[in-house]
């Protein structure tokens, strides 16, 4: 694009207030200072082109929330610009020449996705560890070779591309990061895996409870601390290493269910084993990972769900689907840890109530009111609001054990068949119980002091997923 025909443009944008200006691939090698006239953008995409610096005009479009200056080749430093832009929740600068993270990246406070990969950077700044509504980190194809502390700071993070460097050793840093779904470090020179990144090696996690009263108003907080393990989902230098967080379910936890209600299963004396629940419900970077492993009995699809995305619950997938994923998961993991006596499976439905639970005897787990706040449900008097598709993982409050997203979001396939053993009635002698209620669920479904619902199980449908467990083979 010829410099007049981009002024031009910056005026009609300007006169028009224009809040999105792509200038995706128009051959720009300039970023003209007119482009500070356009304060109410807030998308600019300048992508593909081949401009040289950041000019200090960027630093007047404070209302910018996200910005593309990916595949310019040519940019090789975050100018002092880029650090005016507080309201930025999205920056992209891949493909660079960029050799280090100044500190302007530190005052981006609201930053939750930055993409540095395939640039020229050694060190990984300090400033890293300001970003903490960080929750994609892209790092990928640099000259990284270590892992500093500061990345332990970014607790929200979820997703951590380190692929493609230099590093030798997984710091300790990751262990802090106990909202990570997805980890990539394939393509480093790691020699050593420690004990804490292991199967079986347990660490402590901690995370706020909160419990709600019947108008949805706050009434206590508390500090919780849980052990989990990390399972990787494939080698550790091998493309595209997602892993599962397995939580401790303690097996003494004496519980009771609410009284007054039809049917319900007796968790006085829930008779739950030791075990070791997935922290979220399986996710479809983690789906895709284990599709990859060796088939037992069925295909698999690496793509089944209506809704797309690394760090969304996997759905449309049967009950025959998840025995498959729990089957290739288990040799996985007994190839390559020895043991043999534990395998992957879905919990029962005493299990997964109990895990729910976590000692509650509510409607939920947060208490006996459900809010669009508190989890993805549908909400039929306010359909505004609602999302009406599937959420990532982590979004909503944990409870007493440290699970997520067990209220809503997606159904939960269990193990047990619908009128074996708990005595529901008969005639479904093909459906498997389903648990928690989805996006699409009203309220009513969500709630933990109702009649466990159930469906066919081969069928498949866009609001059920699953998550597994890691226990005895042979219990309960």
């Amino acid at each position: 694009m010829e410099l007049q025909a981009l002024l031009e443009l910056i005026d009609r944008a300007a006169e028009e207030q224009w809040e999105v200006l792509d200038l995706d691939r128009k051959n720009i090698s300039e970023i003209p200072s007119a482009i500070g006239k356009l304060t109410k953008l807030t998308s600019l995409n300048l992508a593909g082109n081949k401009i040289t610096e950041i000019p200090t005009a960027i630093g007047k479009l404070t209302n910018l929330t996200s910005l593309d200056l990916s595949h310019n080749y040519r940019i090789t430093k975050i100018s002092a610009a880029i650090g005016k832009l507080k309201k930025l929740s999205r920056l992209i600068l891949f493909g660079n020449k960029i050799v280090e993270i100044s500190h302007e990246i530190g005052e981006l406070i609201n930053l939750t996705s930055l993409n540095l990969s395939h640039n020229q950077i050694t060190e990984i700044s300090a400033e890293i560890g300001k970003l903490e509504k960080l929750t994609s980190l892209d790092l990928a194809g640099n000259k990284i070779t270590e892992i500093p502390t500061a990345i332990g700071e970014l607790t929200n993070l979820n997703s951590l591309n380190l692929s493609h460097n230099q590093i030798i050793k997984i710091s300790d840093a990751i262990g802090k990061l106990t909202n990570l779904t997805s980890l990539k470090l394939n393509s480093n020179q790691i020699a050593e895996v420690p004990l804490w990144f292991q199967p079986n090696q347990l660490k402590e996690f901690e995370f706020m409870v909160v419990t709600f009263d019947n108008h949805g108003n706050e009434i206590q907080q508390e500090q919780k601390s849980n052990r989990y393990f990390v399972q990787s989902l494939g080698e550790i230098n091998a493309v595209d290493v997602p892993y599962l967080n397995m939580v401790e379910i303690p097996s003494k936890f004496l519980i009771s269910s609410a009284s007054g209600e039809e049917n319900k299963i007796d968790l006085n004396h829930p008779q739950v084993s030791s075990l070791f629940m997935a922290k979220y419900p399986v996710t479809q970077a983690q789906w895709r990972a284990v599709v990859k492993m060796p088939q037992v009995a069925i295909d698999l699809m690496p793509e089944p769900s209506t809704f797309n995305g690394d760090n969304l619950p996997v759905e449309t997938i049967s009950w025959l689907n998840v025995q498959e994923f729990c089957r290739r998961l288990t040799n996985f993991y007994q190839r390559q840890n020895g043991i043999t006596n534990w395998i992957f499976r879905l919990p029962t439905i005493v299990e997964w109530e109990y895990a729910c639970r976590a000692g509650t005897t509510t409607d939920y787990y947060f208490g006996d009111t459900l809010t669009l706040k508190l989890a993805n449900y549908s909400d039929r008097t306010n359909l505004n609001d609602t999302v009406q598709q599937t959420t990532a993982v982590g979004n909503y409050l944990p409870n007493a054990f440290g699970l997520y997203d067990l209220h809503g979001n997606v159904y939960e396939w269990c193990e047990d068949w619908y009128d074996n053993p708990m005595q529901y009635g008969g005639g479904f002698d093909r459906d498997k119980f389903i648990c928690g209620g989805a996006w699409n669920s009203n309220f009513y479904a969500c709630k933990l002091t109702k009649h466990p619902e159930h469906t066919h199980y081969e069928y498949d449908r866009r609001y059920i997923g699953f998550r597994v467990v890691y226990a005895l083979a042979g219990t309960p």
